[in-house]
C-alpha cells in the first residue's frame, strides 16, 4: 500500500452508514467551517479565538420514497427556524430506498437540534455528537 492520506467526506461516511444507498446532498446556504459558541457571534475563545460549537448527526427512519424536493423543503423548514435555537443545519442527505435521511448540523446542544426537527414536524430518531473531525 503506498503512503497516502485517505480523507472521507461526511457524505462518503452516510453513504456508508445507508448501504451506498442513492444519497441525496443539500448544503444550506452560506454555512461557513467555524460558528461561534453565541449564535449571535459574540463569543471568542483564548486570545480571541472563534470557538466552533458542537456537531451533531440525526437520523430519521421511516422515509422511504423521499424525493429531492421534499428533502429540499424539509432542509428549508429547518433553515426558516434554526435561528430560534442557535442551530445551523449544515447539509441532509437522503437514500430513498431506505428511508434513511441524515441532517448534519451545529448547535449548542442536541436538544436544541430536537426541537428545531420537532418543530418543523420531523423529529429525529436519533441525534449523534461529533466531537472528532478530521
Amino acid at each position: 500500500m503506498q503512503d497516502t492520506e485517505l480523507f472521507l467526506s461526511l457524505a462518503e461516511i452516510a453513504g456508508v452508514f445507508v448501504g451506498f444507498g442513492a444519497l441525496i446532498s443539500i448544503r444550506s446556504a452560506g454555512a461557513s467551517d467555524a460558528h461561534e459558541t453565541d449564535p449571535s457571534g459574540g463569543a471568542s475563545g483564548p486570545q480571541g479565538r472563534s470557538v466552533p460549537m458542537p456537531k451533531f448527526m440525526d437520523v430519521h427512519h421511516d422515509m422511504v420514497g423521499i424525493t429531492a424536493e421534499a428533502l429540499v423543503a424539509a432542509h428549508a423548514g429547518d433553515l426558516a427556524i434554526q435561528a430560534d435555537e442557535g442551530v445551523d443545519f449544515e447539509h441532509a442527505w437522503a437514500d430513498p430506498e431506505s428511508g434513511n435521511v441524515f441532517c448534519l448540523s451545529e448547535a449548542p446542544s442536541a436538544e436544541a437540534v430536537q426541537r428545531i426537527h420537532t418543530r418543523n414536524g420531523i423529529p429525529p430518531a436519533e441525534i449523534y455528537p461529533l466531537p472528532l473531525e478530521v
